[in-house]
């Protein structure tokens, strides 16, 4: 596809870093000493989700005998993701569980794709507690209150990367920062949406 006529917005490789299957190598295959110092590598790997695979396959399987027992103590307190697919729409205008992006939450249903040959097709990562606090959404015009337990947000940071196709770095630098807000209850009206919010003034 490289070599083709096709014009691609990125790099095959710029798309499959931010895969899961990538990330997890990161994590778990020692991919960050290869790319950083020691010590640059011990401080991302503490901001980075733990994670295992759920893959018999992987390595010696250790990791996903330590996933099994992990969800057989708690299946509350993990979810599952699929390595390979993104998230995928919203669930309401695309079906994210056709087309494998949707994120395996209840614990029946994380019990039963333990037991399922589809496992090998998926990371295992610690559920993150919500921080829920009071907002004020704009909706459709209207402004919405949700209650101090009502809403939960995230921040995400974005970058800006460029090179000459011979791998040498044109330009490498945060380019802003964007924050969502949404109701932290999926029965909410507003549950629907991928979340309300503002990005800065990103740089290009």
């Amino acid at each position: 596809m490289e070599l083709s006529n096709a014009i691609i917005s990125s790099s095959l490789g710029c798309r499959l870093a931010h895969r899961r299957k990538a990330q997890h190598a990161y994590v778990r295959g020692g991919g960050l000493d290869r790319l950083l110092s020691f010590s640059e590598a011990k401080v991302l790997r503490t901001a980075l989700p733990q994670q295992w695979s759920l893959d018999p396959a992987q390595g010696d399987g250790s990791e996903e005998r330590e996933a099994q027992a992990l969800i057989l103590a708690n299946p509350g307190a993990f979810v599952a993701k699929n390595v390979l697919r993104p998230r995928t729409g919203s669930g309401v205008t695309q079906d994210r569980l056709a087309s494998g992006g949707q994120i395996v939450t209840e614990p029946d249903d994380l019990m039963n794709l333990a037991r399922s040959d589809a496992r090998a097709w998926y990371l295992l990562f610690r559920k993150v507690a919500l921080l829920p606090h009071e907002a004020e959404i704009v909706h459709n015009g209207t402004v919405q209150h949700l209650s101090a337990t009502e809403a939960a947000s995230e921040v995400a940071a974005f970058g800006c990367y460029l090179d000459d196709g011979a791998g040498n770095v044109i330009m490498d630098q945060v380019a802003g920062f964007g924050a969502r807000t949404r109701p932290t209850q999926s029965t909410h009206p507003l549950a629907a949406a991928l979340g309300y919010g503002a990005l800065n003034a990103v740089r290009t």
